[in-house]
Parts: C-alpha cells; sequence; structure tokens
C-alpha cells in the first residue's frame, strides 16, 4: 500500500493454499485395473511423487506411489498411478454378496487435511443350468424331459418388476424365459424350462424340441451393468431304462439277460457298438454276493439298446468267473439285482425274483370254533396265495385268479396282493345272507354237507401250467378240543350234590 503522506510503502503477504482432489471412476469391474489421479495446486513443482493409501475388502490400507503426470503445470501439480484390483477388491471375481469397494485416501499437508473418494464394484451376474436326476446334480448335462433349473445373481439386476429374461435356445429352437426374483434381496432370480424329443418347436412354450442325446442347448442373461452377455451351454442326455429278464426255471445252466436302452451310448451310428465294465449282476446270500459284470452290445446300428448275459450256476461261487452264482434253496424270495452305471447319472439297479412255486392255503374266518382244514357252512372262508412271479408291478397292487371247486362246480376267485410288492394275494368267499341272492355255485358252497371238499386251485403258468391246490372241508357242527383236568383223588356223592 502506498501511503503518500508521510510517503511510505506498506506490505504484507499470505501463502495462498487448495484442497487437492482425487479422481476415480464410480464403477470398475472385477479383474480389471483403476485409475486414480491426484491433483494439487500447491505442492511445488520440486515434488515428483506423492503417496496415497487404498482400503480394499481384504486390504487394511496399502500406499501406492503415484507419478507426476505429464499433464502437470507450476500453476497444478498432477499425479497419476493404478491400482491392482485383483488384490484389493473381493476375492470372487464373479458375483458376490457384498459389494466391492475401494477406497483411497490423500493426506493434503496444507491445509492438513484427508481426501477421501471411493469406488464399487460393478459385479458381473452369476448364471447356473442345474439339473438333479437319480440323485446327481449336474451343470453340463441334463436329462431329457426333466425339468431344468436356472438360477441368475446379479445384484445390480434389481428392479420393481422383481423379473428379468434369460434366453434358452438352440439351432431349432429358441425361448425368452422370465425368472423371478427371489424375495432374498441379493439379486437372485429363478425359472425353469425342460425338454421334448417329439415336440415340434414352437415359440413361447419354455420347451426346447426338438431335443435329443448330445444337443447343446445355450442359456444366455445379458447383464446390463456392465453391459456383457453371460452364458451356459449345458447338453441334453437320454438314458431311458434298465430291466432285467427272469431266469428260466430249473435255473442252473440257464441265462439271465439284462437290457439298458441309453442314447448317450449311441456315439456311432453306423456301426454296432461294445461297453465292457458298465453293467453288473449280481445275487446275494446272507453275506455273500456273487456280481459280475456284463458286457454292453448294441442290438443294432442307431439302434441305442444294450445287451448283455450272464450263465447262471448254482454250484459255483467265485467271483469274477463269469458266471452268476444263484442258491434260491429255502428262500421265499429269490432276488437277482441289474446294475448300470451310467457315466452322467450314477448308478440304476433293477431286479427280478427267481421263477419258484406257488403256495396256496385257505382257512375259515371262525378260528378259535373250528380252525384247522374245516368250515362250518355260512361262514366266511380266507383264500391266500404266495407267488413272488405274480408281483409284476412293485410300486403297485396287483391281482391273481384262482378256482374255487365245490364237487363238480366251480367259478373263478380274483385274489389282491396285500401290499404293494407283497408277493401275498388274498381274496374271501363271503357268506351269503339268502340262497336267492347269490349264484347256485356259492349257494352250494355254503349249504355244503358234512363231509364235503372245498377245492382251491392255482395254475402256475410260468412254470408250465404247474397246478397248486388247497382244501377245506365242511363240517355240520363247531369241533371244540380240549385238554384233559389234571387227575386229583376227589371222593364226593354224587347223590348228595344232587339233591
Amino acid at each position: 500500500y502506498a501511503d503518500k503522506i508521510p510517503q511510505h510503502f506498506l506490505k504484507n503477504s499470505i501463502q495462498i493454499a487448495c484442497q487437492g482432489t482425487v479422481l476415480l471412476p464410480r464403477y470398475y469391474l472385477p479383474g480389471s485395473n483403476i485409475s486414480v489421479k491426484v491433483s494439487d495446486c500447491d505442492l511445488g513443482s520440486d515434488i515428483s511423487n506423492i503417496s496415497i493409501q487404498v482400503f480394499g475388502n481384504l486390504n487394511s490400507g496399502s500406499v501406492i506411489l503415484l507419478a507426476e503426470a505429464t499433464n502437470s503445470s507450476m500453476f497444478l501439480s498432477v499425479f497419476s498411478g493404478t491400482i491392482l484390483t485383483n488384490f484389493f477388491a473381493s476375492n470372487n471375481i464373479n458375483e458376490t454378496y457384498q459389494y466391492g469397494e475401494i477406497s483411497v485416501v490423500y493426506k493434503d499437508q496444507n491445509p492438513l487435511s484427508f481426501v477421501n473418494r471411493s469406488t464399487f464394484e460393478w459385479a458381473i451376474a452369476n448364471l447356473s443350468v442345474t439339473q438333479t436326476f437319480n440323485a446327481h446334480q449336474s451343470q453340463s448335462n441334463l436329462k431329457l424331459g426333466e425339468l431344468v433349473d436356472i438360477v441368475v445373481k446379479d445384484r445390480d439386476a434389481a428392479n420393481s418388476a422383481g423379473i428379468i429374461l434369460v434366453y434358452a435356445y438352440t439351432d431349432q429352437d429358441s425361448e425368452s424365459l422370465v425368472l423371478k426374483d427371489t424375495g432374498s434381496g441379493n439379486g437372485v432370480f429363478t425359472g425353469k424350462f425342460y425338454t421334448d424329443a417329439h415336440y415340434p418347436a414352437t415359440t413361447g412354450d419354455y420347451r426346447i424340441s426338438p431335443a435329443y442325446s448330445g444337443l447343446a442347448i445355450t442359456v444366455t442373461y445379458f447383464d446390463q451393468y456392465p453391459g456383457v452377455n453371460v452364458s451356459s451351454v449345458i447338453f441334453v442326455s437320454d438314458f431311458q431304462q434298465i430291466s432285467l429278464a427272469q431266469p428260466i426255471q430249473p435255473i442252473d445252466g440257464t441265462f439271465i439277460s439284462i437290457l439298458v436302452i441309453d442314447a448317450d451310448l449311441n456315439t456311432n451310428t453306423l456301426s454296432v457298438e461294445v461297453y465292457p465294465g458298465l453293467s453288473q449282476i449280481e445275487f446275494c446270500l446272507q453275506n455273500f454276493c456273487d456280481s459280475e459284470s456284463v458286457v454292453l452290445v448294441e442290438t443294432s446300428s442307431n439302434s441305442s439298446s444294450f445287451t448283455g448275459q450272464l450263465a447262471v450256476t448254482t454250484v459255483s461261487s467265485v467271483k469274477g468267473d463269469g458266471y452268476l452264482f444263484v442258491s434260491c434253496s429255502g428262500l421265499d424270495l429269490c432276488v437277482i439285482k441289474g446294475h448300470y452305471n451310467d457315466t452322467i447319472w450314477g448308478v440304476f439297479s433293477t431286479s427280478t425274483s427267481t421263477l419258484h412255486k406257488a403256495k396256496i392255503f385257505v382257512s375259515s374266518n371262525a378260528g378259535a370254533l373250528v380252525g384247522g382244514n374245516w368250515f362250518v357252512p355260512g361262514e366266511s372262508l380266507t383264500v391266500t396265495l404266495v407267488d413272488a412271479d405274480l408281483n409284476v408291478n412293485q410300486s403297485s397292487i396287483d391281482r391273481a385268479p384262482v378256482i374255487v371247486r365245490n364237487g363238480m362246480l366251480e367259478e373263478p376267485l380274483m385274489l389282491l396282493e396285500t401290499d404293494q410288492n407283497s408277493s401275498v394275494f388274498q381274496g374271501i368267499i363271503s357268506a351269503p345272507a339268502t340262497d336267492g341272492e347269490i349264484s347256485p355255485f356259492i349257494s352250494s358252497l355254503f349249504s355244503a354237507p358234512r363231509g364235503a371238499n372245498i377245492s382251491l386251485l392255482y395254475v402256475d403258468l410260468n412254470l408250465n401250467g404247474y397246478v397248486v391246490g388247497a382244501n377245506i372241508t365242511a363240517t355240520s357242527k363247531s369241533i371244540v378240543s380240549s385238554v384233559p383236568e389234571a387227575v386229583t383223588s376227589r371222593f364226593y356223592d354224587w347223590q348228595q350234590e344232587n339233591l
């Protein structure tokens, strides 16, 4: 300041200070590098680098040096560097359930302050296509005809509608699938689709068709942030069945056959294919099991049906000799099992029972009054048949016909299996109310004279028509069984006691 009276110059000074700034992108991609810049106008031209601290999910504050940038000037110092996200970010470069955040702290000396800026992970969505079949889960294969589960995890896809779209397609069919938010708040969306071998390709039916073994199905989700397609490819498999043919009686010296239908094994449509080691047949008796490997041979080129067989013996029990040891003596149910080791879905098993003679019983329901092989005309009769060969369907109730014969008259009676897979069949011949309400045959049965025999017959077709039977005899009065009272030395006057 120039003071004229007296003439004098007054002056003072103040240092200009400005707060530094930190520049970071708002979002970053997992696995990528982040560019960081720090600018400050009061550092001076003699400083060539500065330090910053970086905080991430896996780091508590590492120091990074930033070098002076080329656009730095005498008025504004600019420093730049790179942050490696694979060290400072979250440990999963795909979808995680926590936001990856990286913070940069710059200590400004003038004025003394801390400048803090953060950048956030832009997570790429995770897409999984899975199917569980035969207790095996696969993310690379699906069973033809079974539902397929799709799960997308994308935390930045949350929207008010609560849905996202994915696309499943082949060279013949394309489906737009709606996935719904599970409501977990983590951006998890789920949906399903299925495949069909014969249905024509129709857009909008949530079905990929026609599908066949080896077909590749691509499922794609477009992640808007950061704007990339996330895809998964899954292949169709087509295992269909395994079955065992029942052995012929007598069993020694015969063969037992196994059938496997699996299009996945049909890799060469022009030739008959052979697969050793994928199938076994076994028989177990108490603590001993004989399991023999079976070679599967395709029935014809491009058939997808494979058969194998083993010779059966009842005298040798050497494992691995190529003969299946079977001994059913004394067993009510003699079971042979077959196994197929599917390379994708694990082991599939089936079983069959050896053919043996049926047993039939008949009894009156009077029980304590009559019992044994007697009945009083008018009582109900219970007929029981045991035959494992009639247990055709092990998951439902089977039926068995028998013949009831009274002298020259006979009528059929249908027996029902007592339980699924029990091989025991029962039926009741109910006592009539009056003779006028029943057939002449049943009328004669329940008015049978004492000593008449009622016969139950069953024809075992599996044993070339072998007939098994049971009889019950009519009596006109009940038969009471008793045990004599122990003899004691007692004397009494009969006449006195009867006065």
